[in-house]
């Protein structure tokens, strides 16, 4: 006589529903931190979206004030603290005189760079956006 153990039987054995479970456990642990960088992430994203604005209104300013009210090279303003949407940042600016060709010693235009640093909350790792643009006569 051969009688299947299986035979007529529905369901899952104790062992096939604990390794169930534990799968099921593996995935919701995975999807819970993957929430919890997402979130993190799309912050990070949002703050560096930020300061790139802070960077290129302060551009768009120098440009419009002109070329011979840019601040002088060695007497730059010193770095102002900026608070938008939540991000609390520094921005600084840094201008360099050009001379092309090199060697004339007439400055031909001028390289503005601003800087906008800031840290996330939760991360003490020095962020940092740059813009820089050309400004002639």
């Amino acid at each position: 006589m051969n009688h299947d153990r299986h035979h007529g039987k529905n369901g899952l054995t104790l062992v096939e529903s604990l390794v169930c479970l534990l799968l099921l456990s593996f995935l919701l642990v995975s999807g819970v931190n993957i929430y919890f960088n997402a979130d993190e992430i799309l912050a990070l994203a949002v703050h560096k979206k930020i300061a790139g604005q802070i960077a290129n209104s302060k551009l768009e300013e120098l440009r419009h004030n002109g070329y011979h009210l840019l601040p002088d090279p060695n007497n730059l303003p010193p770095p102002d603290v900026v608070y938008v949407g939540g991000l609390v940042a520094q921005r600084s600016i840094k201008v360099t005189d050009r001379d092309e060709p090199p060697g004339d010693n007439i400055v031909d235009y001028k390289e503005v760079s601003v800087n906008v640093d800031w840290s996330e909350a939760n991360n003490p790792m020095n962020r940092h956006v740059q813009m820089t643009t050309l400004i002639a006569p």
